[in-house]
């Protein structure tokens, strides 16, 4: 027996001591599956090939269910497993920025794959070599791949967010442009999370290629806890390299923050485990060729990136003590109540499910019907934290939210109508979102009606002359649209499903001439003037079920006599131009006013001559 033959027969022996310590003390099959897969691997790759039979004898006597031996004749496993009804289609997202001499490399492995369901898309970040442009263009003919430019230099989140949103994949792989792949890397970490239950994000071990020295060295993460993942990525990233993530992972989580360029994939992945635990699948195979180069981080940016890695970690953390209850900051919820009772038993109910830090909920009563304000204090008024004002005549939404923020004294003041429904996790992101800056003022939700369609997801405005239109950021668009879980500023936010904070609200002048809309209109102005910045926080979802969903339409006729009055709507818009010098774009309010489609000189002159109507100067 040669020497070679006694090393592997020392490590059989070895490996039979070894499984049964782990079948002793941890009782774990799936362990015990994972390291006889591990070390076969290992052996296969040897000289002693034929003491494969020994192992095949080995594993009858354990008698261990889904234990596979790598064939020498190549099969793809995704098609031949029993585990595997159908092939999802994976898309490999290729970020470039120059690089042009390991382009070529990365993008010919990305599409050699032995994965048979698969996309390589390459996004161009205005790279200033030209070379890379007529590179890409020699692979359009390729029906595998696909590439995109930006218009100007936007940095790596962006770039790779611009990618997944055009990705077609149920799984979205990521390989750096100066990195590549091993030719059965995508088909081995796909089979690797398909047989690992609900595991929604795969990981690799990798290969350092170190350009100076040509040497090349492994990188494993086997000795890694792969349990309990939230706090074992807090001490530090390892789940990179290769990384594949299933794409409903980012509609949960948000796609990546520019704010985090250099360590985004960090963020990424303790967003994931902090909202999906250990819902992680491991490799324990280098199939990544990680390449190292004089052109990478220096030492400048190395700082940079440290400091980045110190905030994601501080905010993670941050999320964390919020879900347990042990943040000390206070949050009043301002919810509106008029008619709907049962929704508003549901608004409290759902707060009351998903929150655990010190809150109060306000529910002002706009003069609802008898049997509302019934139900109310029978059903609502009994729950804890829970106060109820009854106004004896209905102020409309603007007048009903500046009384119930009046009455507030938490750190934040989060306004919700009574007919939302907030989903779990929405408060540790919306305040996250809040806090991540000095200047922020207001961040408003993720707001879905039931037909999983988008009402808002924060707001912007157009201003020409003295007309100002205002947009709702990816209305209509479907809630499973990635484009919807990008982080954005907003130049306002709706006023229906918003945290504003209690600093900013102390310096805000509530006008009492609004009466049924525009109010968060020109509340979005002041913010803008007080110098604040608004945000959108898509990972903090609520559904809206607006009385247009209602299956008794008839139910709401007294809602709509009194929600909609069109005089007030009339009013509304001439205080929003009294106030700001600005009219409000508003096709229906223009259509009371028998002014729809007319010029704006028209228009103008008949706002003007409102004013002066409702609003005389006091001389």
């Amino acid at each position: 027996m040669d020497n070679n033959q006694a090393e592997l027969q020392k490590k059989l022996l070895d490996l039979e001591k070894e499984l049964e310590k782990y079948k002793i003390e941890v009782g774990n099959q799936k362990i015990i599956n994972e390291e006889l897969n591990n070390s076969i691997n290992r052996i296969y790759e040897s000289n002693g090939w034929k003491f494969l039979s020994r192992y095949y004898k080995f594993r009858d006597k354990l008698k261990l269910k889904g234990f596979s031996i790598r064939k020498k004749i190549k099969k793809n496993p995704l098609i031949n497993s029993e585990i595997h009804e159908e092939i999802d289609l994976v898309t490999i997202i290729i970020p470039v920025y120059n690089n042009l001499r390991f382009l070529k490399k990365c993008i010919d492995s990305a599409l050699s794959q032995t994965y048979e369901n698969l996309e390589v898309i390459a996004y161009d970040d205005c790279s200033t070599d030209d070379g890379v442009l007529n590179l890409l263009n020699n692979y359009t003919s390729n029906p595998r791949f696909r590439f995109f430019q930006n218009d100007v230099n936007l940095g790596i989140s962006t770039t790779m967010n611009n990618a997944i949103i055009r990705a077609k994949g149920k799984w979205i792989a990521f390989l750096d442009c100066d990195d590549w792949l091993e030719t059965t890397a995508i088909e081995k970490l796909m089979l690797a999370i398909k047989s690992t239950p609900d595991s929604v994000y795969g990981y690799s071990d990798r290969y350092n290629e170190y350009e100076q020295s040509g040497e090349t060295r492994i990188e494993t993460f086997i000795n890694r806890p792969r349990v309990n993942m939230f706090e074992e990525l807090l001490k530090g990233m390892y789940v990179s390299h290769l990384k594949i993530i299933k794409r409903e992972v980012f509609l949960k989580i948000g796609l990546h923050e520019t704010r985090f360029n250099g360590a985004q994939d960090y963020d990424i992945a303790l967003k994931t485990a902090f909202h999906f635990g250990d819902s992680f699948a491991y490799l324990p195979e280098a199939v990544y060729h990680h390449r190292i180069h004089d052109k990478q981080t220096t030492i400048e940016a190395s700082e940079k990136i440290d400091s980045v890695v110190k905030i994601i970690k501080m905010e993670a953390q941050k999320r964390k003590m919020i879900r347990e209850g042990d943040y000390n900051r206070k949050v009043s919820f301002v919810i509106l109540s008029f008619e709907k009772k049962e929704m508003t038993l549901k608004c409290v109910e759902s707060i009351k499910k998903t929150v655990r830090i010190p809150h109060e909920i306000i529910i002002f009563d706009n003069a609802s019907s008898a049997e509302t304000v019934s139900f109310l204090k029978n059903e609502v008024e009994k729950i804890s934290n829970v106060s109820i004002y009854y106004s004896p005549e209905n102020l409309g939404c603007p007048g009903g939210r500046r009384h119930a923020t009046q009455l507030a004294n938490g750190d934040y003041i989060i306004n919700l109508d009574n007919d939302i429904i907030v989903t779990e996790d929405w408060l540790e992101e919306l305040i996250i979102r809040a806090e991540h800056n000095d200047d922020v003022g207001a961040v408003c939700c993720k707001t879905v009606f039931p037909n999983g369609k988008i009402q808002f997801n924060g707001g912007s405005y157009v201003a020409e002359d003295d007309f100002i239109t205002f947009l709702l950021t990816h209305n209509d668009l479907n809630e499973d649209d990635l484009q919807t879980a990008l982080w954005l500023e907003c130049m306002w936010v709706p006023g229906g499903a918003t945290l504003f904070k209690k600093s900013l609200v102390k310096k805000l002048d509530y006008s009492n001439d609004y009466i049924n809309a525009f109010e968060d209109n020109d509340v979005a102005l002041q913010v803008n003037k007080l110098g604040y910045r608004m945000f959108n926080c898509p990972t903090a979802k609520v559904y809206h079920y607006h009385f247009m969903f209602d299956e008794a339409p008839s139910k709401e006729q007294r809602y709509m006599e009194v929600r909609y009055k069109e005089e007030s709507f009339i009013k509304s818009l001439i205080n929003f131009y009294k106030r700001n010098n600005l009219i409000i774009n508003d096709q229906f309010v223009f259509r009371l006013l028998g002014l729809e489609g007319k010029p704006h000189k028209e228009i103008r002159s008949k706002v003007q001559q409102l004013q002066e109507e409702l609003f005389p100067l006091i001389k």
